[in-house]
Order: C-alpha cells, then sequence, then structure tokens
C-alpha cells in the first residue's frame, strides 16, 4: 500500500499448516499440495486511500512454485493492450487477460495428473466425446489457435439501440486459418441446437466493407418466445471478434478501418489514471463506470417498472409507488 497504508494483515503459511496439518486426512494434505499450496511462504492484505479512491491489494507469495495454481496459470505481463483500440468511450466496462490459451488443457491436465491420475483418462474420455460432438477438436484445433490475448467489453451503443453492446475480442496465430475451424463449430453447433428443437438455428455469412460477418440467426421453434440477439463473429486480421448483435460488429469494423474517428476508451481521464497505477507485470486488468452502469440500469429498469410492474405487478399492493421517483 506504500505510503498511504491504513491497513495490513499478515499471514505466515508455512507456520499454519505446520499447526493444522496434522488434522487434514492424508488425501485432503495431498490435493493440497498438488494445488501447490506447500509452495506458499506468506499471504498478505493491504488497503491505501489515494485521492479520491481507494486499493486493496491481496498478496500469495510462493517463490519458485514449480508445481500446483501458480506456475499453471502464470500470465504474461500485460505491457500494452491489444483490443483497447476496438473499444468506444461509450464502454462502460473493459477487461483483457494475457493466457497462453492454447496451453489451458496441458496446464489443467497437468493438475489433475497431480490430484488423482485416474481422472486424466476420465478427462481424456470426456473431451474426446466433445470432440466428437462439436465437429472440432477443442485441444488441437480450437484452443491451439488461440493467441495470447482475450479481451472483453460492454457499454451503450454510440449510434443508439436497445441493448447494450457486448463484444469479447480473441487474438489468434492465424486469422485466416482460424476462420474454416470456427465455420466447422458454428455449423456443428446450429445442427446441435435443432436437434434439441427448443430453438430454430442456421448460419449465414453477410459482407461489410470487405469483411465477412458470419451470423449465427436463432428463433423459437415454438409458441411465440423471442431469441432477441444473433451472434455474430467476424475475424480482423489476427483477432476474432464476437458479438450479440450484428450491428455492434459492424460499428467494430468501421472504428478498426479508422471509418469512425470518435476517440476510445482510452481518451478517457479516469480510464488513463486507472491504467498509470496498474501494477508493470500485472496479466489482466479490468474497467468499470461505476456511474455509467448505473445509469444503464436506471435508464433500462425503471422504465420497464413504471410501464410493467406497477400497473400489473403492483395493482394489489396499496402502496403509491412511484418508480420514476
Amino acid at each position: 500500500g506504500g505510503g498511504d497504508l491504513a491497513a495490513f494483515a499478515y499471514l505466515n503459511v508455512p507456520a499454519l499448516l505446520a499447526k493444522f496439518s496434522d488434522q487434514m486426512g492424508a488425501q485432503e494434505l495431498h490435493i493440497a499440495n498438488a494445488l501447490g499450496l506447500d509452495t506458499l511462504r506468506a499471504a498478505a492484505y493491504g488497503l491505501s486511500f489515494k485521492g479520491d479512491g481507494f486499493r486493496d491489494t491481496m498478496v500469495l507469495h510462493a517463490p519458485g512454485a514449480d508445481h500446483g495454481i501458480f506456475p499453471a496459470f502464470k500470465m504474461k505481463p500485460l505491457t500494452a493492450p491489444r483490443t483497447l483500440d476496438l473499444v468506444p468511450a461509450s464502454a462502460f466496462y473493459w477487461g483483457e487477460v494475457n493466457f497462453p490459451f492454447a496451453e489451458l488443457l496441458a496446464r489443467v491436465r497437468g493438475l489433475v495428473q497431480a490430484i488423482d491420475p485416474d481422472m486424466v483418462q476420465a478427462m481424456e474420455g470426456m473431451l474426446a466425446e466433445v470432440d466428437q460432438v462439436v465437429g472440432v477438436s477443442l485441444e488441437k484445433e480450437l484452443l491451439a489457435g488461440m493467441g495470447d490475448t482475450y479481451g472483453v467489453y460492454a457499454g451503450f451503443p454510440p449510434s443508439g439501440g436497445l441493448y447494450p453492446e457486448v463484444a469479447v475480442i480473441l487474438q489468434l496465430k492465424d486469422g485466416a486459418g482460424y476462420e474454416g475451424v470456427l465455420d466447422r463449430f458454428s455449423t456443428s453447433m446450429a445442427g446441435i441446437l435443432n436437434e434439441e428443437g427448443d430453438v430454430i438455428a442456421s448460419t449465414r455469412v453477410l459482407e461489410y466493407h470487405g469483411i465477412r460477418l458470419h451470423l449465427f440467426d436463432l428463433q423459437a421453434a415454438r409458441g411465440d418466445d423471442v431469441v432477441p440477439f444473433t451472434p455474430t463473429w467476424a475475424i480482423l486480421g489476427d483477432r476474432l471478434i464476437m458479438t450479440l448483435v450484428p450491428h455492434t460488429m459492424k460499428e467494430i469494423v468501421l472504428r478498426a478501418q479508422g471509418r469512425i474517428s470518435a476517440p476510445g476508451l482510452a481518451s478517457k481521464e479516469d480510464f488513463q489514471a486507472l491504467m498509470q497505477v496498474k501494477p508493470v507485470d500485472s496479466g489482466a486488468f479490468g474497467y468499470l463506470d461505476l456511474k455509467s452502469a448505473s445509469a444503464l440500469i436506471y435508464d433500462t429498469l425503471v422504465p420497464l417498472l413504471q410501464t410493467v410492474a406497477k400497473p400489473n405487478v403492483m395493482q394489489d399492493v396499496e402502496l403509491p409507488i412511484d418508480w420514476a421517483q
């Protein structure tokens, strides 16, 4: 917490384990050590104040850990964000993570092997069944083609719209080669949904400013239920973009091609201030604009409550509730 430290707590993990390890069963102790608890030397928490804000920090100190969760999920430093250029200033949330997703299953397999070798065989059988159902290999095709960066943002549509913009951005090793893999996966998923019978799913491609937009059309198989989203994905260079509706994807394409000159999230002062206090070697970063998020909740829920809940839900309650107030 530095010079502005207000509260601090420290835990001597080896001393704690020495005190209570004899109360743990052999199996529980084996699992704890397999997860790397025996590599943990200390844990600490600090709360510090800075200007109008505060920062709380939790540290788990496991120097030289060679097994368990710490090396398995170690991230590369997030020095320069790779998805921020596609995020509009209207976004109330943005997050980015640096992690080698191509190695995810291999690292999980290593943890499972350390905990119970017999579980690895069951895990392999389950993966083989999933691969057969979805028509692609999760490990050798879907995950293997991913890079080290994952980003997601949510925000208000700059040009208006009923639903918030939500987009997922994944770095790819080979964007052109990955399109065919994801196309096969999308077609398989549409077939699975159609077999279940709850919705009717189909895929189609829309050309937009030289970019192929892959639309996943959904409609209710029966009744008058509405499926309000049309999941859409496209590959821009070495990045895979996935959105809930095509309109969001179109705006991302325009921003990526420089056809929209409006400043993005990176230009906001509060965002810049938070980025300056981000630890240099952190592997992930998340931003949440609480004021914008609360405005979204108020602007969306209040009209619904005023028009739906007040005359219907509250008709038997003798309380004059004005949701707009």
